[in-house]
């Protein structure tokens, strides 16, 4: 398995299990949404807007398999290109 990494911080961005297209000098990665592992889902019924309601304010939601995986964290720059957060 291939891990890419950050060449200024040496983090592991994503790996090669993932569909890579090399767009322009750039990566674009092939991702889905997921549940977090750990939670039960039960898929015998569609949910309902109640329902759907009732797992966002119990904790429950989908993330991005990419960013789960891997543990990446949004970083925002300013106009300059210093870290705005």
């Amino acid at each position: 398995m291939l891990i890419f990494q950050d060449i200024i911080t040496g983090d592991a961005l994503f790996s090669d299990n993932f569909n890579i297209m090399d767009v322009g000098g750039t990566y674009e990665i092939e991702c889905a949404m997921i549940l977090p592992e750990g939670f039960i889902v039960d898929a015998s019924n569609y949910a309902s807007v109640e329902d759907a309601e009732e797992d966002v304010k119990s904790g429950v939601f989908d993330v991005i398999n990419v960013v789960h995986d891997f543990g990446l964290q949004r970083f925002d720059l300013d106009k300059k290109g210093t870290s705005a957060t």
